[in-house]
């Protein structure tokens, strides 16, 4: 398949296999950009001092938390030197226990409520239109076509 510059690029099938995990990025960065490559492929672009929870590889969380140690490199003049650590973070998402995800499913809002009552509002016209009133009551509508005419 010929993919064009304009095409977004997609996860194969071993991409997707491989193990991931949900964390949470963050740019500590005070100015610079940062486009983190989700397990999708899919760039995220964290602004300086920005977090988000997103999914990565497991290689690619080893590959940041390793750049966060002290590493050396050379300098201009060929000397060792300490480099600075990277200045993206990457923090695992908490886990909610049983007893505190109560706090976090409130009741409906309003705005919820008034949905449910026009998806149930819907869901009983439909039900009217399958139903066929007769003096007898109700009856169901559907008739078989190749033994009944209705």
């Amino acid at each position: 398949m010929v993919r064009s510059f304009m095409t977004p690029p997609m996860a194969d099938a071993a991409r997707l296999a491989e193990s991931s995990q949900r964390v949470i990025v963050r740019n500590t960065h005070p100015e610079q950009v940062h486009v983190i490559i989700d397990r999708h492929l899919q760039g995220q672009r964290l602004e300086p001092g920005e977090a988000r929870e997103m999914e990565l590889l497991v290689r690619d969380i080893e590959f940041y938390r390793h750049n966060r140690t002290q590493r050396w490199g050379l300098n201009d003049k060929g000397l060792r030197e300490l480099k600075p650590v990277h200045p993206v973070v990457i923090e695992d998402v908490p886990m909610i226990l049983p007893e505190e995800s109560k706090r976090y499913s409130p009741e409906p809002t309003p705005q919820a409520q008034a949905a449910q009552a026009r998806q149930a509002q819907a869901k009983a016209v439909l039900q009217d239109e399958l139903v066929e009133i007769t003096p007898q009551g109700p009856k169901p509508a559907m008739v078989d076509q190749a033994t009944q005419r209705r």
